[in-house]
């Protein structure tokens, strides 16, 4: 990304190679890439250092914002995110909690039907990876809804931690 800097002010960003009229120049878009750094700031293009951007599910980000700094010959974009809504970002973390719950515990549901049909037991690796994921989940899910903040419900999921079906793999069937 590049931006045309006049006055010190970022006057257009390019966010993609383009041509464009600048002072009455037309110039070709493979000038961004094929000209050197000195070359571009010579008619005041100068390279953007792009923000880092707060993760959408928590946070709304806004329009960026550019500025240019003369020590360094950059463009800087940043952006002023705002917290969603506490409860939605709760409401959507958990249900996405559980999904992963169902979806890590899914491919066994076939020794469920087993034993309701033909009463053949389901393995103890299957029962105890199954009350390690439920137990996970509540933990999670317990942990989304204590949060005090988004930033808190962000690192309840990040930090989630999911029993390993190591020992219950063998088991496992793919379903769609």
């Amino acid at each position: 990304m590049w931006a045309y800097v006049e006055g010190g002010n970022v006057h257009t960003v390019y966010k993609e190679a383009k041509t464009f009229i600048l002072n009455g120049v037309r110039y070709p878009s493979n000038m961004f890439n094929l000209w050197t750094d000195s070359e571009k700031e010579a008619i005041s293009i100068y390279t953007v250092t792009k923000a880092t951007k707060k993760d959408r599910v928590y946070y709304t980000l806004g329009n960026p914002s550019y500025s240019f700094n003369s020590g360094t010959k950059r463009v800087t974009e940043s952006y002023s995110p705002t917290a969603r809504n506490l409860s939605t970002v709760k409401t959507e973390q958990t249900t996405y909690t559980k999904n992963q719950a169902y979806f890590r515990m899914k491919g066994y549901g076939w020794l469920v039907e087993r034993k309701i049909y033909t009463d053949t037991a389901i393995p103890s690796a299957v029962t105890t990876y199954v009350a390690a994921v439920r137990s996970s989940c509540a933990t999670i899910c317990t942990n989304i809804a204590n949060a005090a903040n988004v930033d808190a419900v962000k690192l309840a999921v990040d930090n989630a931690s999911w029993a390993s079906d190591t020992n219950a793999v063998a088991y496992r069937r793919n379903e769609s």
